[in-house]
């Protein structure tokens, strides 16, 4: 424990916090399931009606099956020089320039089909598939919905029309196809798909999974589901199931970009650094412009602190888009990781330029300067951010340090006062900031009272957690001992709230507040020793070694602290003339320290030698 005893320190303020936050802290991943495209939804077609055209119309089937989809073609015009509104014909035709990217002709092909007969359900079917490739898709919509008043009971139909509305963003219509599809079909897996990639627009990811669930029991190895999956279980911070979806789709697809990512995402949030950058080194291999993956790859460098190759990766990135905040920010953090603060600065400025309204940027830029020892600089940034937004903690709180540098305490007190407000899981520590410029400004009592202000310990609740996990101890339940100290949670700030109200007061002469302020701190440590040694000795029992090895230096540690609260409650009861307790203050201080033996041999030759006189 760093505390001080007379002046306030103010050391651990001279380094300010960089920015680092969720944005820029974790991963990108892909922000969208993959979606089904619309398939063709006939193959070729054999006929029966013309029997001299049936060998060629067989052959281009044949090709056409094959992949020789321009051969099927010649086939196709073969017959169609003799029987020009073969519907067959024509169909198939169309469908094989369909596979060959030629949709305008394609539409051709199946306007005359339907103009021979209105009710070809494939003609309106492969018709809307060539306009949807266009990006046609209010016409596409059209032949659709001509196809479900023909037939309103086919299910890729109703799928593909959904298909349709979800390229024109009308999800809520998209769903209500995708739901009639599947309720006709219930093995569709396109449709299944579909109805899960709707849900997930809809951030329904729960109900999602049950449509991805259906795929992946029709089919084990649809690379889109399982890839959808993890994606929505990402979504549920369900990480753990994520990653073996991931895992799934690249042992399927071993070049698929998005599933090396995502995996490597998941990873991220698991701290496995390290196995994260295989998986974005595999994109980065099959895919050198690929933006996600230098990003990513870089934050997983940054993370194993090999800041130098980081910024290699941020640097591919930013050839590719110089323009990227993010990462122009992270490139920053790693330069100042390797103090090399002025190119920092040079990055965040950038950043800053980019975007003047990036909060983030203007952090960042802000304890950039401040390092540089620039701190009037520094506030103009801070002022910045926290007129972007008032209620930001951590420019709050940079604000207010960079504000102790330029001396004015007042303003950095009323910043700290505002955190206060804002932040209450971090109250304590605000505190303690409020009290050293109050301490500073000649103000004890008023530090002493913004200390005295600060949440306090439930010690009569620790107490009985104690009570009750010595007496499993006692009893030798060793497991039912362990339980009831883990239930002991104490906020490290809270022993020093006391601690320092004692100082503090001793400071101002006012000796009897300042004895019972150590005795509270006291009682605390004493509790806290205790329970660590129930620990350390159960776990020992328990053949856990290494663990009770663990307690065994926190209890040395916190004894070494308990050790110094006693010392300054002997010094004050001196003051007081209280000599007898605060010689058994110094004696249990000399205890706890180990200082005992060597005091004992030391009276002792001391003894010695003035008996040899």
């Amino acid at each position: 424990m760093d505390i001080s005893f007379d002046t306030p320190d103010f050391s651990n303020e001279s380094e300010l916090d960089e920015r680092i936050e969720p944005d820029y802290s974790t991963p990108k991943f892909f922000e969208e399931p993959i979606e089904d495209k619309i398939e063709n939804k006939s193959t070729y077609e054999k006929s029966n009606l013309i029997r001299k055209a049936f060998t060629d119309i067989d052959l281009g089937i044949e090709c056409g099956h094959l992949g020789l989809h321009q051969r099927a073609l010649e086939y196709f015009e073969k017959v169609l020089v003799n029987e020009k509104n073969n519907v067959v014909a024509l169909s198939n035709k169309g469908l094989a320039l369909i596979q060959l990217k030629r949709y305008e002709e394609a539409i051709e092909c199946y306007d005359r089909v339907l103009e021979t007969d209105e009710k070809f359900i494939v003609a309106w079917l492969n018709k809307g598939a060539a306009l949807a490739k266009l990006q046609r898709y209010e016409e596409a919509l059209v032949c659709y919905d001509k196809g479900i008043q023909i037939d309103g009971d086919n299910a890729d139909n109703w799928i593909d029309k959904g298909t349709v509305l979800t390229n024109l963003e009308k999800y809520e219509e998209a769903l209500v196809c995708f739901h009639k599809g599947t309720q006709i079909d219930g093995d569709n897996v396109r449709g299944w798909n579909k109805k899960g990639f709707g849900l997930s627009k809809f951030r329904k990811h729960q109900e999602a999974l049950v449509c991805f669930d259906r795929v992946i029991q029709l089919d084990g190895d649809n690379v889109i589901s399982w890839f959808n999956k993890g994606f929505s279980l990402i979504k549920l911070q369900r990480y753990k199931e994520a990653l073996v979806c991931f895992d799934r789709v690249t042992q399927l697809d071993g070049n698929n970009l998005r599933g090396w990512n995502n995996k490597g995402f998941v990873l991220m949030i698991f701290g496995r650094h390290q196995e994260a950058l295989v998986c974005f080194d595999r994109v980065t291999q099959l895919d050198g412009n690929n933006f996600e993956a230098w990003y990513n790859k870089g934050e997983a460098l940054r993370n194993l602190e090999r800041y130098e190759e980081a910024i290699e990766c941020y640097d591919k990135e930013l050839q590719l888009d110089g323009n990227d905040v993010k990462v122009w920010n992270k490139k920053g953090l790693a330069l100042s990781r390797l103090q090399r603060h002025e190119e920092a600065l040079v990055c965040f400025d950038r950043a800053a330029q980019l975007d003047g309204n990036d909060v983030f940027s203007l952090d960042n830029k802000g304890a950039a300067l401040s390092r540089l020892q620039r701190h009037e600089e520094a506030l103009v940034c801070f002022d910045r951010a926290a007129q972007l937004d008032g209620n930001d903690v951590h420019v709050l709180k940079n604000k207010a340090l960079s504000l102790i540098h330029v001396k004015k305490f007042e303003e950095s007190a009323k910043c700290f006062e505002t955190i206060l407000k804002l932040d209450k899981k971090h109250d304590l520590k605000y505190h303690f900031k409020i009290s050293s410029i109050l301490l500073n400004k000649d103000k004890t009592q008023d530090a002493i009272e913004c200390l005295k202000k600060m949440p306090d310990i439930d010690l009569e609740k620790i107490s009985k957690y104690h009570d009750k996990s010595l007496e499993f101890f006692k009893n030798k339940k060793y497991e039912e001992a362990l339980e009831h100290c883990d239930k002991i949670k104490i906020d490290n700030d809270h022993d020093k709230k006391w601690f320092r109200i004692g100082i503090f007061s001793r400071s101002i002469k006012k000796y009897e507040d300042s004895i019972e302020s150590f005795n509270k701190t006291i009682r605390l440590y004493s509790l806290i020793s205790q329970t660590l040694s129930i620990k350390e000795q159960s776990l020992y029992a328990l053949g856990r070694h290494k663990e009770s090895e663990k307690y065994r230096s926190e209890k040395i540690e916190n004894d070494d602290q308990l050790g110094l609260v006693l010392e300054n409650k002997g010094y004050t009861l001196y003051q007081l003339e209280k000599y007898e307790e605060a010689l058994d203050c110094f004696n249990i201080v000399i205890k706890l320290r180990g200082l005992e033996d060597v005091l004992e041999r030391r009276e002792d030759i001391i003894n010695k030698l003035n008996q040899s006189k």
